[in-house]
């Protein structure tokens, strides 16, 4: 598990819209439609055109419709979209639209739709690069044959530069701030939709890894209580041999002592089958058991080991225990696994 390589991130292609993307872009489509007619109409209204001579408003409301309405396919079809708004917002400039507002808003978002969701990275770059260059001789031409016309009026000009270049400085500038940062946000929308599709591959693959150290951990407990299984059974199973062969030996001679010694093995039958039963459950029990109902029965531990002498020493046994030392406390695992010292004689 871990960060995406060079290859990986070069191959990466962002999914197609799904249904609330597609929401989005029908809303924002039809807002721009409404906003271009409503800034049309209050632009013809107040006499604020670009041009002397416009269209009629049909007309104009046409073109910006025009230029508006792919929007709602954006993400989509980003390319012909951009391509669509491109040659409308040429051709409305050409029929001098009385306003270049929300058109000039639908090619930035357009340009935007290219650089966020087009899926081939190379086919999306060279789109944009062409329209934003064929945008580019639009104004030159249009810069051009306004130096060849005559210099129109400039009445408020008091700066140090001459209007006119002023003016194309300007439109320059502008245009330049406006298709670089159409260019630059779509990018961006764009790496943060790889980096988020890279966060869910490693939240997944994290989840994986999760879900195998819990399965390792399952395990791991069954081993153990598998282990605990078999000393349960060796333990008990010994005992019981012992003191059967015990019962055995003196039945003719004490029949008191051999009924003792078969009621060790009759006990020592049921504590076995009782602990065998208590690990049984847990091994069956699902993962969301009551703790109480998932008790592992170890083996006997330190604990147990003067039981387990005196158990010896009823079946007839000879068994000597030695302590050495002050007796502490030690952890689970070690009192699990008996240290003393048991010598049949």
């Amino acid at each position: 598990m871990g960060e995406w390589s060079d290859e990986e991130r070069a191959g990466w292609r962002r999914p197609a819209p799904g249904p609330e993307q597609r929401r989005r872009d029908l809303l924002l489509g039809l807002a721009v439609v409404l906003g271009a007619a409503l800034t049309t109409i209050l632009v013809s209204s107040a006499g604020g055109r670009v041009y002397d001579e416009v269209p009629p408003l049909g007309e104009q409301l046409a073109w910006n419709t025009a230029s508006a309405l792919p929007l709602v396919v954006r993400t989509r079809f980003p390319i012909p979209v951009l391509v669509v708004v491109g040659v409308v917002f040429i051709a409305g400039q050409w029929q001098r639209t009385g306003d270049n507002v929300v058109p000039s808003i639908a090619l930035f978002l357009a340009i935007h739709g290219v650089g966020a969701w087009g899926p081939d990275r190379r086919v999306a770059r060279w789109a944009r690069v062409g329209v934003i260059a064929a945008m580019f001789v639009w104004l030159g031409q249009a810069l051009v044959r306004a130096l060849v016309e005559p210099a129109p009026e400039f009445p408020g000009a008091a700066g140090p530069l001459d209007p006119v270049l002023a003016s194309i400085l300007y439109s320059i500038g502008f245009n330049i701030l406006f298709f670089g940062s159409a260019y630059y946000y779509g990018n961006m929308a764009w790496l943060s939709a790889r980096r988020e599709a890279e966060l869910a591959d490693r939240a997944e693959q994290l989840r994986h890894s999760q879900e195998r150290n819990i399965e390792g951990a399952v395990t791991a407990e069954r081993v153990r209580i598998a282990r605990d299984l078999h000393d349960v059974v060796a333990h008990h199973v010994s005992v019981m041999g012992v003191q059967a062969g015990a019962a055995r030996r003196v039945l003719d001679r004490d029949p008191a002592v051999a009924s003792d010694a078969l009621r060790s093995v009759e006990d020592t039958a049921r504590q076995a089958i009782g602990e065998l039963r208590g690990l049984l459950r847990v091994l069956r029990s699902d993962t969301d058991a009551q703790p109480e109902q998932a008790a592992p029965v170890s083996a006997p531990g330190l604990g147990q080991v003067d039981d387990l002498v005196a158990s010896a020493r009823s079946a007839g046994l000879d068994v000597t225990l030695g302590t050495f030392g002050d007796p502490r406390p030690v952890p689970e695992s070690v009192a699990s696994r008996p240290t003393g010292s048991c010598r049949r004689r």
